[in-house]
């Protein structure tokens, strides 16, 4: 039976791990963790897709979906001629909508796997569905930008 005045190691005390001091972990973790996937599943080499979000397929620059579709499906295709024993050429996106999508989608359609790298935003982008199970990663927006955690750090001192 376990005591309770046990202490609790840091790296599983996850009231510890929800604080300021333990922000570089976080962070850490988030970077540590998609190349565990990667290596995981022999992932060597990827081609990033990034792009507007809320870009609509029927939108006014709805041809910019159609030309992600294409260019995802001629990467897979040619990914695909590729020997088995090192996948190449992974289309990767930033796992939300819009382009990314597209680029996901076309990749996942012509039978390749597809990553995203998606970001934690409240209310906003959400990993779309032709992400490859187990290669879909949210980041926390802290780690996004230096900038934010010097004026964090300066409101939590005051």
């Amino acid at each position: 039976m376990e005591n309770l005045n046990d202490p609790v190691l840091a790296y599983r005390d996850e009231a510890f791990l929800d604080t300021a001091e333990a922000r570089p972990i976080r962070i850490l973790s988030e970077y540590l963790e998609p190349l565990q996937a990667f290596r995981q599943e022999r992932i060597h080499d990827a081609v990033v897709f990034f792009g507007s979000a809320r870009l609509r397929k029927d939108g006014p620059l709805g041809h910019y979906y159609e030309d992600a579709r294409l260019l995802s499906r001629l990467i897979t295709e040619w990914a695909r001629t590729m020997p088995p024993d090192r996948p190449r050429l992974i289309v990767c996106s930033g796992g939300g909508g819009g382009i990314m999508e597209a680029a996901n989608r076309e990749a996942s359609e012509a039978g390749g796997r597809t990553i995203g790298l998606n970001i934690g935003l409240p209310h906003e982008q959400r990993p779309n569905p032709y992400v490859t199970p187990g290669l879909s990663f949210v980041f926390g927006t802290e780690a996004l930008s230096p900038a934010f955690a010097k004026s964090r750090t300066s409101k939590e001192k005051s």
